[in-house]
C-alpha cells in the first residue's frame, strides 16, 4: 500500500473511532509515524481528505444505484440496495456525526421489524428466511 492509501486509511479509522472533529492531521501523521509535511503532500488540509472520503463514499452509492436500476426493480432488490447504502455510510460514519459510536444495527433491526410486520398484515408476502439478509 503506497501513502496515499495510508493515509486514507488511517483517517477513516480515527474518524470513526473518534469523529472527524476530534481527529488532526497531525494525530493521522502521528499514528502513520511520517511527518504532517509528508501527509500535506498528499492532502494539504484535513478538509482535503474528508473530501476524499466523502466523494468515496459517493462514488461507491452511485454504483450500487446504477446496478439497481440496470435491472427490474423489486422488493428484495430495494431492500438490498437500501441495506448496502446504510452499511457503506456505516462505513464512513465518522464523518457525519461526532458520536461515532452510532450503530447500525438497531436500524437494521427496525428495519426487519417493520418488513416483518407487512408480512404479518399481509401487506407483504415474506418468509422469516426471507428477511434475513437484512441482518447478516
Amino acid at each position: 500500500m503506497n501513502t496515499r492509501e495510508l493515509i486514507i486509511n488511517e483517517s477513516l479509522r480515527l474518524f470513526n473511532a473518534q469523529g472527524q472533529e476530534s481527529t488532526g492531521v497531525r494525530e493521522i501523521a502521528r499514528e502513520l509515524n511520517i511527518s504532517p509535511g509528508n501527509l500535506s503532500y498528499y492532502f494539504a488540509r484535513k478538509e482535503d481528505i474528508i473530501d476524499h472520503h466523502l466523494e468515496q463514499l459517493t462514488h461507491e452509492v452511485e454504483v450500487l444505484l446504477q446496478v439497481y436500476l440496470e435491472e427490474e426493480e423489486d422488493l428484495f432488490r430495494f431492500l438490498e440496495l437500501l441495506k448496502d447504502c446504510l452499511l457503506r455510510q456505516y462505513e464512513y460514519r465518522g464523518l457525519f456525526h461526532q458520536d461515532s459510536t452510532v450503530r447500525l444495527e438497531p436500524l437494521l433491526e427496525r428495519v426487519e421489524k417493520s418488513i416483518a410486520s407487512l408480512g404479518r398484515m399481509g401487506q407483504l408476502q415474506l418468509s422469516d428466511e426471507d428477511t434475513t439478509f437484512l441482518v447478516e
